[in-house]
């Protein structure tokens, strides 16, 4: 009789990582599959086409400009979006700068149509005292003044490779600080 109890403690054990094993066997094939196929990624890529227009004024980028009370938001609109800034001492808003002129610039620069509506990026960082803003558009920096709106491409300056583009909810990074510090310790 020992015989028997300990074949069935050692099924009693086993049981559990049969069926578990058998689980994943069978489960195995629809984890694969839900990855999704090209077809369906270009499904999800043009969901946003769909829905352009649906939702509008809400707003998915911002960011202050410099040291200044005023910051700039991306917004959706009906036909696309825009970019406005706005005063947090006076409470006025206005569009950050020509969106028209701004896309007939760059549609030169990039050889290619550049719809004001859906421009190209969705980031800018203001420079020269707001006279001038610089973005990228795919891997491409620009600069574009806001005097002329003339676009040119925009050295990269700064940490990381990154030419100083930054900030969001605390502000622009700050300069490197390359003074010599003394150690409070003595």
């Amino acid at each position: 009789m020992p015989v028997l109890d300990v074949a069935a403690q050692r099924f009693k054990f086993r049981a559990p990582f049969r069926i578990l094993l058998v689980c994943g066997v069978i489960g195995a094939p629809q984890a694969i599959a839900a990855q999704g196929t090209a077809a369906d990624f270009a499904r999800a890529e043009g969901l946003r086409d769909r829905f352009k227009g649906v939702i509008v004024g809400a707003v998915d980028q911002t960011a202050w400009i410099d040291s200044t009370p005023r910051f700039w938001y991306r917004r959706s609109t009906k036909l696309g979006s825009e970019f406005i800034v706005a005063d947090a001492e006076t409470k006025l808003k206005r569009p950050a700068f020509d969106h028209g002129r701004l896309a007939s610039s760059l549609a030169e620069v990039l050889h290619r149509p550049v719809d004001s509506t859906a421009l190209p990026f969705t980031s800018v960082q203001f420079a020269d005292r707001e006279q001038a803003i610089v973005l990228t558009v795919d891997t491409t920096r620009l600069r574009c003044a806001l005097t002329d709106y003339r676009c040119a491409p925009a050295p990269l300056r700064g940490r990381g490779g990154g030419g100083g583009v930054g900030g969001g909810l605390y502000g622009a990074r700050a300069p490197d600080d390359t003074a010599p510090k003394t150690s409070p310790v003595p």
